[in-house]
């Protein structure tokens, strides 16, 4: 077969396609990376170079962060860009990084080396594939040894995993096009699926190669030829005929009905035993909570009156001081008065409480006020539909520091303060350490950026969490990740390494100069008991150390009397230094260490004083920690530190709890110019606070309830302002057979990647997905949805119209999915409403907002799935959309779908109309 290739240009230079030709090949490299495109079609996004003291201790070069020379030679077929670079910060050079135009397709060279002798080893990220591009796609590569594998690609991504792990070439025909990739010269490249996790951002397929030892005698050469044939595509759905007259819409008498979001007991108690019955409030019950003075008595009663008035809704009236009513709701702590309800059994164990739950009322007992506290936020979650069943709780947490670490900045005191009581404090979360060196200190004003906190809002923060029993540790990068030392091209005379303003220079008495007065500030704000200076991957950017006087010492040196200098700050302000523990270990002694050959950093930890707190940073799951019982041995207290992928959280909080760690924290990296939309763009990250929640308090629960924390989360901390319906009486369910197009079947393959994602289990005719109901019709024996052009689907029309309404409404019930992601917030098609008098709307339907592929996770705006089955050893979901109607005056006449253009385009299941009060 004559394969026809696509024709090549630059990014900046876009020639005509040829007869017979789709559109040209397009692409552009800079120090972010190749992208490559087909027409409107993205092939690549991306690609790096990384050499490293292995395992990854530092950078000897880094394409994304080198000065890099670009040069630009020729145009359309004869297009070639060339990076290279001689940076004197990196003792990897590179000599070549091109992207050329050739008859063969595009061509990728990287060259570069070493000058010297260096344990370095090379990771290049070839290509990143969007994951949209390879899902369903048939492979067939050619290995090392001269063998073959063949395969087909999920539709949906399972675990990361490496479909091929070495190939020498690899044909790819996908719904789009074939993508062919061959390997010219140097180390054979693996593909691996990492749609599962993000990978620089992005749910992407990776092509490349890690852990290439290089020398000065070898260097890494590596070549790469790219083609794409977009006429040699795997064949796509074609769509079913229209058929006749629709139906007549059924009217329903309880079209929505919103079931009570019933929180599972999060985290689940150390000790409970079921009883019989409930507690049903009734007229005379009291809220009563026992004498005391002070700001912990103040922080227990209004804490008592927030929760159970406020939030539970129980209809309560406040007990004057006095004895203990016979009915309602008790909150007391150990010695405070007002004597102990017969067989109260109140754990020994600080923040350990005691709840019984009976007929008569609910009594709680605390072992200190916090005790107290988390016995009311235990409450909460017992309620179930106005009552309250009975139970005997005892209960205490595992750690006695159990926190987040969160950024600071503008939106904190909104965002973080909203976190603050609507999820820490009902997972008994005890502790922030907030990221503050960007915030706008009077001392660093030459460095404020727009977006940094102020003071005041800095104080509302700590104050509104001590309202909630939780302390706020002030974090301050120190020595390392000092680029906030450097905004505004300020101190650069301070820097170590000029030429990367990243560490900063110890010998220069002025950086502590300015150091002081900033802390002095920081104490003001916070009054902290702890101060964490970070300290983490001092010499991971830069040379370090590269002043003259900071060479003559030794980094050693260098670092040790930096810790100290805190060290003797913290001490003179009643405070104790927490630091990252990562410069102060080896490989030999754990997983994450940088503190090994050639610095040896680690040799000072006998010279640090055993009252600083090491927070051990470990982001993936491990089976063992060996550092911690290393470190614990030496005398220094541990803080785990945890991020949140999969089953990290999980493993390090239950292998500390025998390790006596003072703590657990969870780690955000989002926040800084962020916080706004922390929530809308990293929502994984917030996500994962409930499971933190849950570990930090009981490690070793023998049961825990079987939850997602995305769905968790948004039950918790609900989205504000939303359009949707609550109870709906009344309403009509269309029926859409007459217009579905596509039958939701394995074998007819609806959407061109082999597999119907299990739809084809999808419940038909009429029934209630959720809270609401639909009417899901059937082509062939099957379920069947209405879908327009995509490039899955190219097949299909530009837009169904004429779906009948003829009826007034307040607004839609909307069932759909799609079968691929998209980028978040990208309009992958349309509904348009028509008004019997010629006006119409239109309402959008963007990914990850008004619609989601069955494989996607809840998100800050998907929150409860309306229809969950199990395919392919995962769980899916369908998500439906609400409109209200901004005419519901006027009768709607049809309804249309409009494709947007993307890889695939909405399905459109079922509508429901929504009645409007006395419509």
């Amino acid at each position: 077969m004559v394969v026809r290739r696509m024709l090549l240009s630059s990014a900046l230079v876009v020639l005509g396609a040829a007869p017979g030709q789709s559109a040209p090949l397009t692409f552009d490299l800079s120090g972010g990376g190749l992208s490559v495109r087909a027409g409107d079609r993205v092939l690549v996004t991306t690609s790096r170079l990384v050499a490293v003291e292995p395992p990854w201790v530092k950078h000897r070069f880094y394409s994304r962060q080198a000065h890099l020379e670009r040069q630009q030679q020729g145009s359309g077929a004869e297009a070639r860009i060339t990076l290279s670079s001689d940076d004197a910060r990196y003792p990897f050079k590179l000599k070549e990084y091109s992207a050329a135009a050739t008859p063969e397709g595009l061509r990728m060279t990287v060259g570069g080396g070493l000058e010297e002798a260096l344990p370095t080893a090379v990771e290049y990220t070839a290509l990143v594939i969007p994951g949209n591009l390879l899902a369903g796609a048939q492979y067939e590569a050619t290995l090392p040894d001269g063998g073959t594998a063949r395969g087909r690609i999920g539709a949906l991504p399972g675990a990361t995993s490496a479909l091929v792990p070495a190939f020498r070439a690899v044909v790819l025909r996908t719904p789009f096009g074939t993508l062919r990739l061959s390997v010219e010269e140097g180390s054979p490249l693996g593909l691996t699926d990492r749609r599962a996790e993000v990978f620089e951002d992005q749910r992407c397929f990776w092509v490349g190669c890690g852990g290439v030892a290089v020398t000065p005698e070898a260097p890494f050469r590596h070549v790469l030829t790219l083609s794409f044939d977009a006429e040699a595509r795997l064949p796509g759905p074609t769509p079913l005929p229209r058929l006749g007259t629709a139906p007549a819409p059924m009217k329903v008498e309880d079209l929505k009905r919103p079931e009570e979001q019933l929180l599972p007991l999060l985290p689940p108690p150390q000790e409970r035993t079921e009883g019989t019955g409930a507690y049903r409030p009734q007229p005379g019950d009291r809220l009563w909570v026992a004498a005391g003075r002070g700001a912990d008595a103040n922080r227990r009663r209004a804490a008592a009156r927030r929760i159970v008035i406020e939030r539970m809704g129980l209809p309560l009236r406040v007990a004057a001081s006095g004895a203990r009513p016979r009915r309602g709701v008790s909150v007391q702590v150990v010695g405070a008065g007002g004597g102990l309800p017969a067989g109260a059994r109140v754990p020994e164990q600080a923040e350990g409480y005691w709840l019984r739950v009976d007929e008569s009322g609910v009594r709680i007992v605390g072992r200190d006020a916090r005790g107290a506290f988390y016995g009311l936020q235990t409450l909460r979650f017992l309620l179930r539909r106005g009552e309250v069943p009975a139970t005997e709780i005892r209960d205490w947490p595992d750690y006695r520091l159990r926190g987040l670490h969160l950024l600071a900045d503008d939106a904190s005191l909104q965002f973080h303060g909203r976190l603050i009581e609507e999820l820490m404090a009902p997972l008994k979360l005890n502790h922030i350490i907030l990221e503050c060196e960007y915030a706008k200190w009077d001392a660093t004003r030459p460095l404020h950026q727009p977006w940094g906190a102020s003071k005041d809002d800095l104080r509302a923060l700590v104050q509104l969490a001590a309202e909630q029993f939780i302390e706020v540790t002030p974090l301050v990068q120190t020595l390392g990740h000092c680029e906030w030392l450097f905004q505004n091209g300020q101190n650069l005379e301070w820097a170590e390494d000029p030429e990367t303003p990243y560490a900063y220079d110890v010998s220069n008495p002025a950086v502590y100069a300015l150091l002081e007065k900033m802390l002095d500030e920081v104490f003001a704000v916070f009054r902290p008991r702890f101060l964490h200076i970070g300290h983490d991957e001092v010499d991971m950017r830069g040379r370090y150390p590269h002043r003259p006087a900071n060479v003559a010492k030794g980094a050693q040196q260098c670092v040790l009397e930096d810790i100290l200098w805190f060290h003797r700050y913290a001490r003179r302000r009643g405070a104790r230094v927490m630091m990252w523990h990562d410069m102060v270990t080896t490989r030999e002694e754990g997983t994450v260490a940088f503190g090994g050959p050639p610095l040896n950093l680690a040799q000072i930890r006998p010279k640090l004083p055993k009252d600083i707190i090491l927070v051990d940073w470990q982001y993936t799951p491990q089976e063992t920690y060996p550092e911690v019982p290393i470190l614990r041995g030496e005398g220094f207290e541990v803080i785990g530190a945890t991020w949140n992928a999969p089953g990290n959280i999980e493993r390090f909080a239950a292998y500390g709890r025998d390790q006596d760690l003072l703590g657990m924290i969870e780690t955000t990296w989002t926040g800084y110019r962020g916080n706004r939309t922390a929530l809308q763009e990293h929502f994984a990250q917030i996500a994962a606070y409930v499971r933190a929640g849950d570990w930090f308090w009981n490690a070793g629960a023998a049961a825990r309830p079987a939850y997602h924390d995305g769905e968790m989360l948004t039950r918790l901390l609900p989205a504000s302002g939303e359009s949707g319906f609550g109870r709906v009486d009344q309403g009509t369910l269309l029926d859409l057979t007459p217009w579905s197009n596509v039958a939701l079947s394995a074998g007819s393959d609806p959407f061109g990647l082999g597999d119907a994602l299990g739809l084809e289990a999808l419940p038909v005719g009429a029934r209630r997905f959720g809270a609401a109901r639909f009417l899901v019709g059937q082509r062939e024996g099957v379920p069947a949805g209405v879908t327009v052009r995509s490039a899955l689907a190219p097949a299909f029309p530009e837009a169904v119209t004429g779906i009948a309404v003829g009826a007034k409404t307040a607004g839609l019930l909307v069932l759909h999915t799609t079968p691929a992601p998209a980028a978040s917030g990208e309009e992958i098609g349309r509904y348009r409403v028509r008004y019997a008098d010629g006006s119409e709307a239109t309402v959008p339907v963007r990914y990850g907002r008004e619609i989601g592929y069955p494989g996607e996770a809840a998100n800050y705006y998907l929150s409860a799935p309306a229809y969950s089955w199990e395919h392919g050893g995962r769980t899916l979901h369908l998500w439906a959309l609400e409109w209200r109607n901004p005419h519901p005056e006027k009768v709607i006449e049809t309804l249309e779908l409009h494709s947007g253009g993307a890889a695939a385009a909405p399905v459109l299941l079922a509508v429901s109309l929504v009645q409007q009060p006395g419509g």
